[in-house]
């Protein structure tokens, strides 16, 4: 049984995507396949953006999680750090999430680009 692809129109294209179009197809021979196919394009630049921005979240959080005595730190001292410690762990969460999001939208626009070919992904 084929899978039916999703709706796309050439006007649910955001800027980006247009441009990815633009450089990759001819504007006269459009099919859905070609608007998946530049969605997916760009949504998978954008992730692997995502990705980066987290693994540098996250290179910036774990040092600051190594052990410390406070007694050997002044008060000023530990405080800042438990400061720094928060605010790179919120960093890397909001991080941690944007990357969740594109990569679920990178994968749902793979999904769609495979039905719109004939094809089903099978669930996991």
């Amino acid at each position: 049984m084929k899978a039916a692809p999703p709706p796309i129109a050439l006007s649910d294209l955001d800027r980006d995507e247009l441009l990815q179009l633009l450089q990759a197809r001819p504007v006269y021979c459009l099919r859905p396949a070609d608007l998946w196919s530049a969605r997916y394009d760009v949504l998978e630049r954008r992730a692997k953006v995502a990705s980066e921005r987290r693994e540098a979240a996250g290179d910036a959080y774990y040092p600051l999680m190594r052990a410390m005595d406070p007694s050997t730190m002044s008060q000023r001292a530990w405080s800042k750090l438990q400061a720094d410690r928060e605010a790179a762990r919120k960093a890397y969460e909001v991080a941690q999430r944007a990357y969740r999001r594109a990569a679920g939208a990178r994968d749902r626009a793979f999904d769609a680009l495979m039905a719109s070919y004939g094809h089903r992904r099978e669930p996991a």
